[in-house]
């Protein structure tokens, strides 16, 4: 949520000064007109080509970096944000603990 630090007209809308703003990030997300097939894992659509060809265009608002961040951002993030980074980092040290993880060799081919 925050609160709009100048009049802007957008067309459809108009933002005044002092506008109250909330963003729905999970339907910016979800919506097709930002991201092809929002409903499949594609971490294909976050490499840095593919955020480059969004610069300047109406899918750049995907990259926008409150939209990064899942637990929502500010002092109004969720209470829960700490436990789950903590969570996930004894996760992923049982994991480096119980099983031996190599590099492969640059060489190798699949």
């Amino acid at each position: 949520m925050r609160k709009y630090h100048e009049d802007r007209d957008f067309g459809e809308f108009v933002l005044q000064k002092g506008d109250t703003i909330i963003s729905n990030s999970y339907c910016i997300q979800n919506d097709e007109r930002y991201i092809d097939n929002p409903n499949i894992f594609n971490p294909d659509n976050f490499s840095i080509d593919n955020i480059n060809k969004r610069i300047g265009t109406e899918r750049e608002i995907i990259d926008h970096s409150m939209l990064k961040e899942s637990f929502s951002y500010g002092r109004r993030k969720c209470v829960g944000f700490r436990i789950a980074s903590y969570e996930l980092r004894i996760q992923i040290a049982k994991i480096f603990y119980k099983y031996k993880i190599e590099l492969e060799p640059k060489d190798q081919k699949f």
